[in-house]
């Protein structure tokens, strides 16, 4: 390798005498023991590392680079450690020359090779007193012994020469000591994974299985396991040796996203000569020349990388599909955990950013008809596993979509055991309430971020019998309650909130359908059927039942002051359908919420709280000092009494506190499908216009000094809010009086 020459900064005029440094003959024995003991911290490291790569740059030198060069490990039976290459054979004189003087390299005018300071051919004295060069030499093996003698400064000795079929070539023997047989195996194993051309290891060819998930010009990222939970270090590989890259040394900018990119998972190739290197090549020198190196390396790696998870990313059909993808690459125990701040600005699902690794069933999917179960391992109860309501599907490769193509979950659970038991996965069941319509449907999906193909059919999954997993007791087998056909409802009221079962809600009942008129609900397994058509756990009933009776709904179905409720099993759904007695709940309930609704006569005041949605908020907090303003007759206040009147409407209509009659009945409406008819408003949205226009600091405004002011006491409001924005209000209208 070509030594990288340092510029001199010291002039030399004036200068009388000089003295060159040198090293006196009783210094000699010092010296050399320095560079023997004292320059490496890890011995057997430096002897496998030296030997092997100068026999691959004998290769090198021979023309046959590809060729492996041959190591023999030591064992317990033979306790020696071999290199052996195929380049050029020594003479005795050369091995004399190299051999015996420390300093002396042929290989530092060329980057072709990694040696060049000339030490490393005498590495084996780190290790031991002595070690043995074989040449291999037109027929002939010439065997030479170097060992340190009584004066510590070492000699060479020829032991033999003799006949041999052998090619050319140089094998250097080392003597090894027992108890370091496992040591020189092991980390033989870790510094020839980064050889380009792996040796051939006693006999065998060397494999070393590092994947690369992705790679580029010069650089490789590897799945290894260990370093997505200690990030270690970056490798860069120079002259067939990894050295481990300190980041700190680097002097990265604060906010740069490549220190973590810097990690175990990633490996840089250098040509040889672009790094500077210890002199026992143990590690770099972070000079100028290699922090430049490394930095370019490393920035155009990441370059590449996140044009190549890019491409990943545009391969995704869906965002759901894109935000699984991400789950498995960038979270915590992810394989490109350590390139997501870099990842972030060029990965996009048709050019827009994937945000969180998860999707959030908003209320507006809730209110138009979807609700989503999500089925997990239970570690309570006899069931092993449970379904629950789910608001957040948190992507990743175990998430499972299910499309429900029924109204109701009942059967359900036989298919998700199997999901979630056997396959390790955690399904999500989407279920539409049947009144929602196709087209609704396909768009609601889609502003979720899914398409068709991210959802398994629910009727395709392959289902259990559940009573021999979860032992349920069968018909007739003893358990009377659950033998039942038809029960009354308790209530929940002196029941504990959680962890009763399902079945303590309910009491058996007889009824004759012939003479008896009652309200019903459909049971699966003591849940009911909600209006929607989904399961509930049984205590939400007393809920429903409460707000029926507040809201004065359902009054001929009354008992001891309580709406009066059955409980049916699903497969006697049938009979009491066709039984003109027998009214289900939600259907009795739709239709005379529907004749309340119409009794108000409340389309116009629906169509004020809709028009409110398109005021901005400023105004709407304006609305309620609109009397501060001196005209009572001018645009802005009648403007701002409309809003004051539409704000109260709306907190009647959206308000579900059982005070608000309006609010609980329009919660019904949803939950029953029932449409509500919109009138014609009286609150004008569209005169914000005009206003902005008139007063067009008097949003901003508000917005600066209502941002803190709105929260202080009546006074404050006074004096810090109201006062400037009436004065502002006076200004203008004065002004605008002045020009008419």
């Amino acid at each position: 390798m070509i030594a990288q020459e340092k510029p001199r900064t010291v002039k030399s005029d004036g200068i009388q005498n000089t003295v060159s440094f040198g090293i006196k003959q009783e210094g000699i024995a010092h010296i050399f023991n320095v560079l023997r003991n004292q320059l490496y911290t890890d011995k057997v490291t430096a002897v496998i590392r030296e030997y092997s790569t100068n026999a691959a740059d004998a290769h090198i030198e021979a023309g046959c680079p590809d060729r492996p060069i041959e190591v023999t490990l030591p064992s317990r039976f033979n306790l020696q450690f071999k290199i052996r290459d195929f380049g050029p054979a020594l003479a005795d004189s050369e091995i004399h020359d190299v051999y015996a003087f420390y300093g002396e390299s042929t290989k530092r005018n060329t980057n072709a090779q990694t040696g060049m300071l000339g030490i490393g051919s005498k590495s084996a004295f780190a290790y031991g007193d002595n070690f043995v060069i074989n040449s291999y030499i037109g027929g002939k093996k010439h065997t030479h012994n170097a060992f340190i003698d009584d004066t510590q400064v070492g000699q060479i000795a020829k032991l033999s020469e003799e006949d041999t079929n052998e090619e050319d070539g140089l094998e250097i023997v080392i003597p090894v000591a027992q108890r370091d047989v496992d040591e020189f195996s092991e980390k033989a194993k870790i510094l020839f994974r980064y050889f380009k051309v792996k040796p051939i290891v006693n006999g065998e060819q060397y494999e070393y299985e590092q994947e690369a998930l992705y790679s580029g010009n010069g650089w490789r990222w590897l799945d290894q396991e260990a370093s997505r939970y200690s990030r270690g270090e970056a490798v860069v590989v120079m002259g067939n040796i990894g050295y481990p890259i300190d980041a700190d040394q680097l002097k990265f900018e604060s906010d740069s996203p490549l220190p973590n990119f810097a990690c175990a998972n990633l490996v840089l190739e250098c040509p040889i000569g672009d790094l500077e290197i210890s002199a026992s090549r143990e590690g770099l020198q972070y000079t100028d020349l290699t922090i430049k190196s490394i930095l370019e390396k490393l920035n155009d790696a990441a370059d590449e990388i996140t044009e190549q998870i890019a491409i990943e990313f545009d391969g995704c059909e869906s965002l759901w599909q894109a935000k699984v993808l991400a789950a498995e690459l960038f979270r915590y125990d992810g394989k490109l955990y350590s390139v997501q701040s870099l990842a972030k600005k060029k990965v996009h699902h048709k050019g827009k950013p994937i945000g969180e690794q998860n999707v959030d069933i908003d209320t507006d999917a809730q209110e138009a008809g979807l609700q989503v179960h999500q089925y997990n391992k239970s570690h309570r109860g006899h069931r092993k596993v449970t379904g629950s309501d789910a608001y957040r599907i948190q992507a990743g490769a175990t998430a499972k979509l299910v499309w429900n193509e029924e109204h109701h979950r009942r059967g359900i659970l036989k298919k998700m055991v199997k999901q979630v038991e056997e396959e390790n996965l955690t399904p999500y069941v989407f279920t539409f309430h049947k009144t929602v319509s196709e087209s609704k449907k396909k768009a609601i999906i889609k502003k979720l971020g899914f398409i068709e193909d991210d959802f398994t059919m629910l009727d395709t999954l392959p289902e259990i019998q559940l009573d021999s997993q979860y032992a349920y007791a069968a018909s007739g087998s003893g358990n009377k309650k659950h033998a039942q056909k038809v029960f009354s409802y308790k209530g929940a009221d002196g029941l504990a909130r959680w962890g009763n079962p399902q079945s303590a809600y309910w009491s058996h009942a007889t009824v004759d359908l012939s003479t008896d008129k009652i309200l019903y609900v459909v049971l699966e397994r003591f849940q009911y059927e909600s209006s929607g058509g989904f399961a509930r756990d049984s205590r939400y009933l007393q809920g429903d039942l409460d707000s029926i009776k507040d809201n004065r709904l359902l009054r001929s179905y009354r008992k001891q002051g309580k709406v009066a409720v059955h409980g049916i099993k699903a497969k006697e759904k049938g009979k009491f359908e066709k039984n003109d007695n027998a009214i289900l709940l939600w259907d009795a309930l739709k239709t005379e919420v529907a004749k309340k609704i119409e009794s108000l006569d409340v389309a116009d005041e629906l169509a004020n709280v809709e028009a409110l949605k398109n005021v901005n908020c400023a105004w709407e907090r304006l609305a309620e000092y609109r009397m501060k303003f001196n005209k009572e007759d001018s645009v802005l206040v009648n403007f701002l009494e409309q809003v004051a009147i539409a704000k109260e409407q709306k907190l009647d209509w959206e308000s579900t506190d059982n005070k608000k009659v309006k609010g609980k009945l329009r919660q019904f409406a949803i939950d029953l499908g029932i449409e509500l008819k919109i009138g014609k408003a009286t609150l004008n949205s569209k005169l914000t216009e005009v206003l902005d226009k008139t007063y067009p600091m008097l949003p901003l405004i508000e917005n600066h000094l209502g941002h803190w002011g709105w929260s202080h006491d009546k006074d404050d409001k006074e004096a810090n809010v109201i006062a400037p924005i009436v004065s502002y209000v006076d200004m203008i209208d004065k002004t605008h009086s002045l020009a008419g």
